[in-house]
């Protein structure tokens, strides 16, 4: 339940600060009919985002020319590559290291190479 509850509360972050990021100029305020038809697209396309989550174990970590990338094995031994911007959140209270479990929350959006890869949005790291 806690965690149910804790993916929930983590959604909301990213929802906030995606809508911060990519909406800047979007402000709160009393709307004359064009406006709100306007908000009312905006709002569209913000429903259209769908975030999706893989748990498995580091693998590898790679870091080139100041860029990160993680190498993930879920428990059915897929593998995911995730790169780690400056965008990315990481969650954990000590440094990620190869054979640690983590939750990876991202976009929904991989690439079709061999293996998948995506930008990381959240970067959970369990405890070993």
């Amino acid at each position: 339940m806690k965690r149910k509850s804790l993916l929930i509360s983590l959604v909301l972050i990213i929802f906030v600060i995606f809508c911060t990021i990519y909406f800047p100029n979007v402000k709160l305020k009393c709307f004359n009919d064009s406006e709100q038809d306007e908000e009312m697209n905006i709002s569209k396309k913000i429903d259209k985002i769908k975030y999706e989550m893989v748990t498995g174990t580091i693998k590898e970590i790679n870091e080139e020319d100041g860029k990160r990338s993680l190498l993930i094995e879920d428990e059915e031994g897929s593998e995911y590559i995730f790169r780690i911007n400056e965008h990315t959140i990481v969650l954990t209270f000590e440094k990620l290291k190869e054979g640690q479990k983590v939750d990876i929350i991202f976009n929904g959006i991989l690439t079709k190479s061999i293996p998948p890869q995506g930008n990381a949005i959240i970067v959970d790291g369990l405890k070993l």
